[in-house]
């Protein structure tokens, strides 16, 4: 039976949700940033459309072109590429109002009088800043409205997993916001400290390209990087998963320093122990091997008859490549092959032999160069193609396998040639105009 206290157990949940999103939306600093969103999203938009149209008209004379007109790569991405600049470096101010909004006055005091506990509090702040996110969506959602009025086609499972992917950065960046809010004393602080972070992301982005083993480490680590599959069209589940443990890991450390009755000793213990936690839980969540490909034109996948063929190779596969890592076509590979087939096959290492630099202009002296070697159970091959349709009867033949039939799949593409420019006045004009609105309505709530 239900419990005679449980609706009096859920209304204190529901007034201190309610406390929060009333301060939230009656905050300048989320409706500014709403002011500011409309034309950043608006730009990309319109420039989206206006670079995917004069693609279009190349494809209506060639119509090989048309393949490479995909809706994700053109305009989704784009459009919320201005989204992802706001979440970066505006919406921490959001968040560490949120928290900082008790701690800088002195009324942490008071909520520490209320029957919630430090995590609940911070549950429930994060539970009303994410209500308030979905808000940051109305430009970038009425952008993919505009889009399907002009007649542009639209894949759902590109969409949903694109906007999965801003959710779970946006709650990383909401919990490095509310770890900088609980370790500061004011609003100004805060803010440096969690700008430090998420820009500090963006070099690490930069390092993915060094040739340097550390730094090429580090830059694995990038919140860009983690963002970037999504916007691929790839669906990773450990991706996912690691974002999800760098939001909760930071939330906790907010949970641990926002109480201001404890000692900096036993926050300093306590922080070295969720730090371990989520560490372990990185580590661990990098290991889950779930993937879907998302993309309409099926660009992360192999045929449905090859991906099962490959499934059954069960025993260590290791494919050697004697390409310089500055080599396009050591990209190209890695785009067509290996990292499908390390989605697929379970015990994948892949060894990058670089070529000896020698002579005048220091050209490659390894007599090898360009061959990619591929072992499996004692057998050996090697190509010096990047063709899946070449490499792929190479390793069915080392596993013992049968090739086998593949389905043609063509991709027509949807080249569409339309001019945005109308839709200036919603983003620039119009949207900015109800969020300022909503600005005067709420403070004279």
């Amino acid at each position: 039976m239900r419990s005679p206290n449980a609706r009096t157990d859920v209304k204190p949940w529901f007034a201190l949700m309610r406390k929060e999103l009333r301060g939230l939306m009656t905050s300048k600093a989320l409706w500014v940033m709403l002011i500011l969103l409309s034309p950043l999203v608006g730009f990309s938009f319109i420039q989206a459309v206006s670079l995917y149209a004069e693609a279009s008209r190349s494809a209506q004379e060639f119509p090989d072109l048309a393949t490479g007109m995909v809706p994700l790569d053109g305009i989704l991405v784009p459009t919320f590429g201005g989204f992802y600049i706001a979440m970066t470096l505006l919406f921490p101010f959001v968040a560490i109002r949120v928290i900082g909004m008790e701690k800088y006055t002195g009324a942490i005091k008071l909520l520490l009088q209320t029957p919630f506990g430090i995590p609940k509090i911070i549950a429930i702040k994060l539970m009303a800043l994410l209500v308030c996110w979905f808000l940051t969506l109305v430009p970038g959602l009425s952008a993919v409205v505009i889009w399907q009025a002009f007649g542009g086609h639209l894949y759902w499972p590109d969409l949903l997993n694109l906007l999965l992917g801003q959710m779970l950065y946006s709650l990383v960046i909401a919990g490095i916001a509310f770890f900088a809010a609980s370790i500061t004393d004011n609003y100004g602080t805060a803010a440096i400290v969690a700008l430090s972070f998420t820009i500090g992301s963006w070099v690490l982005d930069f390092s993915l390209g060094h040739k340097l083993l550390f730094w090429s480490g580090l830059g694995s680590l990038s919140l860009t990087a983690a963002l970037k599959g999504f916007e691929q069209g790839l669906f990773a589940l450990s991706r996912a998963l690691q974002l999800l443990v760098l939001s909760l890991g930071f939330v906790t450390l907010s949970a641990v320093w926002f109480h201001p009755g404890r000692s900096v000793y036993t926050k300093t213990i306590n922080s070295m122990m969720v730090l371990s936690l989520a560490a372990i839980s990185f580590v661990m969540a990098g290991d889950a091997r779930m993937f879907k490909d998302t993309t309409e034109d099926r660009r992360h996948s192999f045929s449905p008859a090859v991906e099962k063929s490959l499934q059954r190779i069960d025993q260590d596969f290791r494919i050697t490549v004697h390409l310089a890592p500055d080599d396009p076509r050591l990209v190209d590979l890695d785009r067509s092959l290996i990292s499908k087939l390390q989605r697929l096959i379970p015990r994948v290492s892949v060894v990058i032999v670089e070529p000896k630099r020698g002579g005048l202009f220091g050209a490659a002296s390894d007599d090898a160069y360009g061959q990619v070697f591929y072992e499996y159970a004692g057998r050996k091959e090697q190509s010096r193609s990047t063709n899946p349709k070449e490499v792929l009867p190479l390793i069915f033949g080392l596993a013992r396998l049968p090739v086998p039939e593949e389905q043609d799949w063509n991709f027509a593409g949807h080249p569409l040639v339309v001019d945005a420019y109308p839709s200036g006045i919603w983003f620039y004009c119009v949207l900015p105009l109800l969020f300022a609105s909503a600005l005067w309505f709420t403070h004279r709530w």
